[in-house]
Formats: C-alpha cells, sequence, structure tokens
C-alpha cells in the first residue's frame, strides 16, 4: 500500500507473528513507525497472518488477516495508529477476531476495505465459501459475519458480432419495450440497431444519464440476460446490446431491476481482491511519466483471455492535472471501441469494448493512456484512482457476464519546477 505522502506499507507473517513495514520513498525504513520501521504484533498463542492493508482517511492503518492454531483459524483486523501502535480505541487491544457462525474451521481474511460510511469490510475464505464481516468503525464495534457461498459461472461464452448483422432483429414491441432497444431515447423504437449500441455506450461512461421518466434504465441494464439486468450499468450491458443486435440472442421483454444496485461498491472490490488473491486477473493504475509540462498515466490489465470489454472511472486532481486525453493501448484487440468520457473535472469515465477477446497473458498489458497538461509547480505525490463514480466498474466476456478482478490505484510523484 503507498500512502498518499509516498510511504510505502507492506505486510506478512513473520515467526507466526504479524509483520508490517513502512518505507520512506527512497526505500529506506521510515524510523517515525515504530522507531525503527518495523512492527510485530503477536496474538498470544496464535499463529497469525497479515493479507491485506487499508489506509484510513485519519491516517490509522488496517490489517487483516487470520490468526489461529493447527486446527481452526478466524477472520482478524487489527487497527494501527500512524506511528505503528495498535490503536486501543479499536475494540479496546486494537485487535477484532471474528469466529463465523457454524463453528468454521478455516477463516481466512484475504482483503479489507472501507464502505462508503467508513465501516470495515473484510472478505475471505470460511470453509471454502466466500464469507464477509463488517465492522463498525469505532471502538467496541460489533462485527456481522455474512458468509456467502458463490460459485464459479460454467457457461462459456460464445462469439460477439464481427459484422453488421444483414437483418435486423425485430418483434413485436411490449408496453415496457425490449432489453438494450435504447434508441432513439427515451422510448427506442423496437428494434436492436448499431444506434442502440452506441447509446448504450453513452450511458456506460456517463455521457448520459438515464430518463427517470421512463423504464430506460431497465431497458439500459440488460446484462445478465438471464435476470434481466443486475442494478448495475456497465461493460457487461454493452456486450449483452450487441448480441441483441446482432441476432446472437433474441429480443426480450424489458424487465428485472427498476433502480440501481444497492450493493456498495468497497462490497464488490473485497470480493473481486479475494478472486484476483487465487486466479490473478489485475487492473491498475501504471508508473506515469511526466516532464515539465505533461503527465502520461498508463492503465494495465493482466488478462485471462476471455476479456471483451471493461469500464472503469479513473479519478484524478483537477488542482494539478487538466485537459485529458485517453488513447487505447497496444495490449487490446485491434477491434476496441473507446468512449472516454472526459466531461467532468476530476473524473474521467471509460468504457473499451471490442468483439475479440484480449490475448492470455502473465504480464501486464497496456489498455490505454491518458495524458495530462499539468497545473502550478513544486513538488508533489498524487492519487489516481479507479472508481464506479462515472462510468462502473466492470470487466466482461464475450456472453456479457461480469469477470471478478482486483483492481489497483497508483500515486504520481511530480517534481515540476
Amino acid at each position: 500500500m503507498i500512502q498518499p505522502d509516498g510511504k510505502i506499507v507492506t505486510g506478512g507473517v513473520g515467526t507466526a507473528s504479524l509483520a508490517m513495514l513502512r518505507f520512506n520513498t527512497n526505500g529506506t525504513l521510515d524510523t517515525s513507525f515504530d522507531t525503527d520501521g518495523i512492527v510485530i504484533t503477536t496474538i498470544p498463542s496464535l499463529t497469525s497472518t497479515a493479507n491485506s492493508i487499508a489506509l484510513q482517511p485519519d491516517g490509522k492503518i488496517l490489517l487483516a488477516g487470520n490468526a489461529g492454531n493447527a486446527s481452526v483459524s478466524d477472520f482478524v483486523a487489527l487497527r494501527y495508529n500512524s506511528n505503528g501502535s495498535l490503536d486501543t480505541t479499536f475494540s479496546t487491544d486494537g485487535i477484532v477476531a471474528v469466529d463465523f457462525a457454524g463453528g468454521a474451521l478455516s477463516e481466512i481474511a484475504y482483503s479489507v476495505k472501507l464502505d462508503s460510511s467508513g465501516r470495515i469490510v473484510l472478505a475471505g475464505l470460511t470453509n471454502g465459501l466466500f464469507g464477509v464481516a463488517r465492522l463498525q468503525n469505532t471502538s467496541g464495534g460489533t462485527p456481522t459475519p455474512t458468509p456467502t457461498p458463490t460459485a464459479t459461472p460454467t457457461s462459456t461464452p460464445t462469439a460477439t458480432p464481427t459484422a453488421t448483422p444483414t437483418a435486423t432483429p425485430t418483434a413485436t414491441p411490449t408496453p415496457a419495450g425490449f432489453e438494450g432497444d435504447v434508441a432513439p431515447r427515451p422510448n427506442g423504437d423496437g428494434s436492436m440497431l448499431s444506434a442502440d449500441v452506441t447509446q448504450l455506450r453513452r450511458f456506460v461512461s456517463g455521457l448520459d444519464t438515464p430518463n427517470a421518466a421512463t423504464n430506460e434504465l431497465q431497458r439500459i441494464d440488460c446484462a445478465p440476460r438471464a435476470s434481466f439486468g443486475d442494478g448495475v450499468v456497465n461493460s457487461s450491458d454493452v456486450v449483452q446490446g450487441r448480441r441483441y443486435a446482432a441476432g446472437l440472442d433474441p429480443l426480450t421483454s424489458s424487465g428485472g431491476p427498476t433502480g440501481s444496485s444497492l450493493v456498495p461498491e468497497s462490497v464488490s472490490a473485497v470480493f473481486d481482491d479475494v478472486y484476483a488473491y487465487f486466479f490473478g486477473r489485475e487492473l491498475r493504475v501504471g508508473e506515469a511519466i511526466s516532464d515539465d509540462r505533461t503527465v502520461e498515466i498508463p492503465i494495465e490489465i493482466t488478462p485471462h483471455g476471455d476479456e471483451v470489454a471493461m469500464s472503469f472511472t479513473l479519478e484524478y486532481d483537477e488542482t494539478r492535472f487538466t485537459n485529458p486525453r485517453v488513447v487505447l493501448g497496444g495490449g487490446v484487440p485491434e477491434d476496441s471501441t473507446l468512449t472516454a468520457n472526459t466531461t467532468i473535472p476530476g473524473r474521467v469515465g471509460i468504457l473499451i469494448d471490442s468483439t475479440e477477446s484480449m490475448t492470455a497473458s502473465a504480464m501486464p498489458q497496456r489498455l490505454l493512456t491518458v495524458t495530462f497538461d499539468l497545473i502550478g509547480d513544486g513538488e508533489s505525490t498524487t492519487a489516481v484512482k479507479l472508481t464506479g463514480s462515472l462510468a462502473a466498474i466492470s470487466i466482461s466476456d464475450a456472453a456479457g457476464n461480469s469477470l471478478a478482478a482486483r483492481y489497483v490505484d497508483g500515486n504520481v510523484i511530480l517534481d515540476h519546477k
């Protein structure tokens, strides 16, 4: 984890205890962190491991992992002050253990995040099932574990359209209209054409917003097809719209959720982090390159080979960066379409979709590069984040299914004199 000041915090296990280290930007241990840059925390009679770190807005550090013995282990969360000492306002001693109902033998937290209300969310595995616990971010907070079984989709993606269909998919319109039929606005026209796909791209990238006086949101949110959407407008909806337009799937009367999903982005993120821990798909902010006038920020992905579309928002500091320009990178298929919303300062909504899947690679591949003009002078470290605040975070396969991934923010170090 990189702090806003550029210092690096990492954690793990040291002789059966939790270990955490903080480094200065030049790679030396930070002696203001527990005097030597190293914090070792031992939970008596238990073996402990740290798997994830998060930083609170107030500078306190969260560490999550597991603690147990040869027979059982539980989720564990620890909170430290910015100087490396345990925060005794967090459950009196800075340590919270979560034992899920049912006496699960193996419970391991792999990710820790803060939700929009500042509560601490842990996610991991409990006897092979996904488990989530949410803690109040106050002293004496009560954990609320909710083990949630999930399964990896077994459906095999089919090919997406590679050419304009020779026949226009049509059907008898219903009062509610068809899934994906969004052009012309706001009611569609009972058919699926390239104009509908273009309009879906505008919705996903945040260039347009749904008309609340109609069921436009229901028709936009067309993936997954089996459930008539999921309450989230993202890249999967563009893929499903393309399938309707090409006649790969029959037109379907509009249905499904009538409003946006209530699942917090932070909760989705912890599930994605758990998946990525085992399977490795990662979308991240790469290493930036800057000169006296501009900065180039790459966005990279470690693809599995089934990705055909993705959407996300790049958040940046509008007091340091301006005039964003987005260019596709060499890691995307040649026929990829880029839709970028650069109209709102501080955020860029991005959608990339293609008829071809990405090529699997164990090494990060460049999705795109965003170039900014610099504002002001002086040295600073500026955070650049991947969020769903404008264009929802999503990666999709050729069948319109959402694919789990880890999203990693970055920091840009500026020395603009």
